[in-house]
């Protein structure tokens, strides 16, 4: 018999997943994601100033306390990363 939840967390999986054969739902995808985005090695691999990277990190973490759920926080975050890196390098171009 196939198995018609995610093996991570127990949820339901999404029709397209399971056609494709995936035993891990969006959720728990999100979730992963949510976490490395918090790790210095992605910090330090994305921003070259540590205040914008401290920046990244708090409105991540003040997302997560408001309760905003894992899939939004993904959907929005890589706009907040775009703007934060034009910011270093709008701020610290050399003339």
């Amino acid at each position: 018999m196939n198995n018609f939840t995610c093996v991570s967390c127990e949820r339901k999986l999404n029709t397209s997943k399971f056609n494709k054969k995936s035993t891990i739902c969006y959720y728990y995808l999100s979730k992963a994601r949510v976490e490395r985005i918090q790790t210095k090695d992605f910090l330090e691999e994305n921003f070259t100033k540590t205040w914008s990277a401290t920046l990244f990190k708090k409105y991540v973490l003040y997302l997560i306390e408001l309760g905003i759920d894992a899939e939004t926080i993904c959907k929005n975050i890589s706009k907040v990363l775009r703007v934060l890196q034009a910011a270093e390098n709008e701020l610290f171009k050399t003339f």
